[in-house]
């Protein structure tokens, strides 16, 4: 079934190649986007004023520290790497053998935490953000953490340079800016500065942007986009890939411009070496809270697309949202029989298992090519959320 959202723009396409080759020396620096996919220029909306005036708070200075008293020492256990204290830890994101999540006391304010876990004798760095509210959805990139967070009243979108500290406020719009995806400095993310009240999300698009330049919409359509994320295909070029209008998976790429119709609504998607991981809502809720559901692999190229897992489950609660990055993916599943006893599974683009670990009550998981990280409750954290880091192999 054809899609209606026009053609990515060339120039989106350029500005995108342009910021895939400002990365490190790393995985990152090697994607690489042309500029021969679509010819229309997408309307760029960079002059509509933002939600909320804050002046002096688009850029601001933030404290910071080289680990809270929370992170002291680290908790024992045989296969993963718990950092210490009792404090829920409420969201996670993976680049390379970096990790950021977030500290959430509850008698303090909320801090993004950064650690970098191939230096076992340097502490992780704190970013104590003012006025920071719900950070949530983080995305960590090269040189940035990028987050969600409602301090002015909707969903807005937040960076914290990692070097200098400082934090910038990257979109305010009216409405909600949510899904934030990062690939060295390429970012994009769902937006719903065109929604109206009871259209459901109809006017959601996908934005996109270099961390230092101008935000230009990427689809135009009458039907939702949205969870977009950032991926490579076969041949290590950068593309995106979304969510259009509930039932479609659309990608966009170096001579690619595909989409599938699952003929179900997907909550999200992962890319990485031309192929895409979603997973469909089961048919079937049972009053046990079972609920089946099995993750698929779409390969963009030859078009086929199969199951990665067999009746698996998921337990309220459970992302169904799987991740992807430098060609793995992670999600996590309930045991059949019994849900809450999660699942996680590390697999290549085939869906062969470069990993498989349970961790009672896990919810959501993050990956790179060299770490994986999951939130699941620990009985030395008072049941809260805690981080699992594990190095893979």
């Amino acid at each position: 079934m054809a899609s209606r959202v026009p053609p990515i723009s060339t120039l989106a396409l350029i500005a995108l190649a342009s910021l895939a080759a400002c990365g490190d020396d790393g995985a990152t620096s090697a994607v690489r986007l042309d500029t021969t996919v679509g010819a229309d220029v997408v309307g760029a909306d960079v002059t509509a004023p933002s939600d909320t005036v804050r002046p002096g708070l688009d850029t601001v200075a933030v404290g910071t520290d080289v680990g809270p008293a929370a992170l002291v020492g680290l908790k024992d256990d045989p296969d993963w790497i718990v950092p210490g204290g009792v404090v829920a830890r409420t969201a996670v994101a993976v680049a390379g053998t970096r990790v950021a999540w977030v500290e959430a006391p509850a008698d303090a304010n909320p801090e993004l935490v950064v650690w970098d876990t191939a230096l076992p004798d340097t502490a992780p760095v704190a970013y104590r953000v003012p006025n920071l509210a719900h950070p949530r959805e983080l995305a960590l990139g090269d040189a940035a953490l990028v987050y969600v967070d409602d301090r002015y009243g909707d969903a807005d979108l937040f960076a914290v340079d990692l070097a200098s500290g400082a934090e910038q406020a990257l979109v305010t719009r009216p409405g909600a800016q949510e899904h934030p995806t990062l690939v060295g400095a390429a970012l994009a993310w769902a937006d719903c500065r065109a929604c109206v009240s009871g259209d459901g999300g109809g006017g959601r698009e996908i934005f996109r942007r270099a961390l230092d330049g101008v935000e230009q919409r990427v689809t135009s359509d009458a039907v939702a986009d949205d969870r977009p994320t950032l991926g490579t295909l076969a041949d290590g070029t950068l593309a995106l890939a979304w969510v259009n209008g509930d039932t479609q998976i659309r990608v966009v790429g170096v001579g690619t411009d595909a989409t599938l119709d699952t003929g179900r609504s997907v909550a999200g998607v992962a890319l990485t070496q031309g192929v895409i991981a979603f997973r469909p809502p089961p048919l079937i809720i049972n009053p046990d809270s079972m609920r089946p559901t099995d993750l698929r692999l779409w390969n963009v190229a030859s078009g086929e697309v199969r199951a990665a897992t067999f009746h698996a489950e998921l337990a309220p609660g459970m992302d169904p949202v799987p991740r992807a990055a430098d060609g793995r993916f992670a999600w996590i599943d309930g045991v059949p029989g019994a849900p809450a006893q999660a699942q996680l599974t590390v697999a290549d683009p085939e869906g062969a298992a470069d990993l498989t670990a349970s961790v009672a009550g896990a919810v959501t998981a993050a990956v790179s090519g060299a770490r994986v990280a999951i939130l699941a409750p620990r009985a030395d954290n008072d049941g809260l959320l805690d981080l699992w880091i594990r190095e893979l192999p």
